[in-house]
């Protein structure tokens, strides 16, 4: 809630700074200069304008989800991953207004799992979050990816517990996820695989992968 707090602020602070930025073309049309016009709105306006609408698109595709504590934690994490300059991307194909977990434990591995993503792609500085949610029967499949480097390690070391890529006593995150996985194992499911340069982690809650 602090991260969005602090980001509906900042919002609030450019939209105002960008009427005064569309209020600063009047100077190239005074002048007549509309070649310094054109490549003002380009190369300026137009740009930042296209990154403030896919980052308010891609949050309004979580308006399906009526859960209001899963849809907390993706909006928040989502937004720190745009403040942190990251491609997001969200497809929520159905309604998602109930869930057989119970919330924590689903909250817990989503935010494990989209804190390792966010911390690979900063690492990388570049590459791309995508998450995906929809049903399947009775089931809610949640499925997250991200770009991730070509020498990543094998899986069966990234779940070792204690194991890390970025040094001693920080490697719990998967592991955590494996125990949180095997502690609601009669109606969880984790598929995890790297295809491609991408790291994908599939959650499936009351149904079948």
């Amino acid at each position: 809630m602090d991260e969005i707090e602090q980001q509906q602020t900042a919002t609030r602070k450019f939209k105002h700074d960008y009427q005064n930025i569309l209020l600063s073309l009047e100077g190239f049309f005074e002048s007549n200069d509309f070649p310094g016009a054109k490549d003002y709105y380009y190369s300026q306006i137009k740009a930042t304008s296209e990154i403030i609408t896919k980052d308010n698109f891609t949050l309004d595709r979580l308006i399906q989800i009526k859960i209001p504590e899963i849809k907390g934690l993706l909006i928040a994490k989502l937004m720190m991953a745009q403040s942190n300059g990251i491609n997001t991307s969200v497809e929520v194909e159905d309604i998602i207004d109930n869930i057989s977990i119970d919330s924590v434990a689903i909250v817990r591995m989503l935010g494990i799992i989209l804190d390792n993503a966010i911390e690979e792609l900063r690492e990388l500085d570049s590459g791309k979050l995508a998450i995906t949610c929809y049903k399947i029967n009775t089931g809610v499949i949640f499925v997250v990816e991200n770009t991730c480097r070509s020498d990543i390690q094998a899986l069966h070391e990234l779940e070792q517990y204690g194991f890390s890529t970025k040094g001693n006593g920080r490697g719990l995150g998967l592991n955590n996820l494996s125990e949180l996985v095997a502690a609601n194992a009669s109606n969880v499911a984790l598929q995890t695989s790297i295809v491609d340069g991408c790291f994908i982690q599939k959650i499936v809650v009351g149904g079948v992968i």
